[in-house]
């Protein structure tokens, strides 16, 4: 079985700026984030929550949670 690595595990100092931005967005998008302008995703969990996670890479481990992504 293979193992599956989530964004925040795998080195992407190779890669340039533009290059990782685009694979945040590819990433934040196919998980359901929803896009509030350039480079702003919002991924709500939980209307109860009364808390907003801010965060740099998208991961399916906030999953319930209210969170904010700035690339």
């Amino acid at each position: 079985m293979a193992a599956y690595r989530t964004l925040a595990t795998i080195d992407f100092s190779p890669l340039d700026a533009e290059a990782l931005a685009d694979l945040q967005t590819l990433a934040a998008e196919s998980m359901g984030w929803q896009p509030l302008g350039d480079g702003v995703y919002l991924h709500h969990g939980d209307a109860e929550e009364n808390v907003i996670h801010f965060v740099g890479v998208p991961d399916t481990a906030f999953t319930g949670l209210n969170v904010l992504l700035l690339t």
